[in-house]
């Protein structure tokens, strides 16, 4: 069977599997960035997955809109975790997101403790590739708790 004979439908739900906390993720094709990716052939095009998503559940995006995730996790498709806005709206969006610290985080993976723990060891002269190897963590990530771009009211 093609996949110009099966329906846009069918051909999304072979695509994803839904996840514990309601999100339905895509799993084919990822950008570095783990949007999905698809490519459709009338017209002859590559879209991003969720904005696939939003066309077939709800029909054609209004030009100069962009389909805006409320879950903030960009493989995911299901079209109740999207709305549409402009640029902007993307914008305040991700700015009154980014007030969610810490736990709050939903892929934090440090505790407040743990992180008075790593600074504690950042002020005794530790490396941070040293304290990266500890807590099974890339260093740039102790480097941006030493930096105060992250935790930093901890």
């Amino acid at each position: 069977m093609s996949l110009r004979s099966v329906t846009p439908q069918a051909r999304f739900g072979r695509n994803t599997k839904l996840l514990p906390n309601g999100c339905i993720e895509w799993t084919a094709r990822r950008s570095p960035q783990g949007y999905g990716h698809v490519q459709l052939s009338k017209p002859r095009r590559t879209v991003r997955a969720h904005r696939w998503s939003w066309e077939i559940h709800n029909g054609a995006i209004p030009d100069g809109m962009m389909v805006l995730h409320r879950c903030d996790n960009p493989p995911c498709v299901n079209p109740e975790h999207l709305f549409i806005g402009t640029g902007s709206d993307n914008i305040r969006d991700r700015h009154n997101k980014r007030i969610a610290r810490g736990e709050a985080v939903p892929n934090a993976t440090l505790t407040p403790e743990q992180v008075r723990v790593i600074k504690a060891r950042l002020r005794d002269g530790d490396s941070t590739y040293a304290i990266a190897r500890d807590y099974g963590m890339v260093h740039n990530a102790i480097w941006q708790i030493k930096s105060g771009k992250t935790w930093g009211w901890v």
